[in-house]
């Protein structure tokens, strides 16, 4: 929860990465785990997939879907 939490200060923390074929999509390790994020605003993201790497990875085909229900 401290690495969602700090997302709202800065939304680029350090070790972050695009995600392949989603502009505007990115992941942050922590871990094991993969939280994979887009930011709304300038202090406001939306976190769409916490999930250890093995699963985290495997819903990238519907992340737009997904931010259209979380916004």
């Amino acid at each position: 929860m401290k690495a969602i939490d700090k997302l709202q200060f800065d939304m680029r923390p350090r070790g972050v990465e695009k995600i392949q074929g989603h502009p505007g999509f990115y992941r942050i390790r922590v871990g094991a785990m993969r939280i994979v994020y887009y930011p709304m605003s300038n202090h406001r993201v939306a976190v769409l997939v916490i999930a250890d790497r093995k699963n985290a990875y495997k819903a990238n085909s519907d992340l737009e879907t997904r931010l259209k229900h979380a916004g």
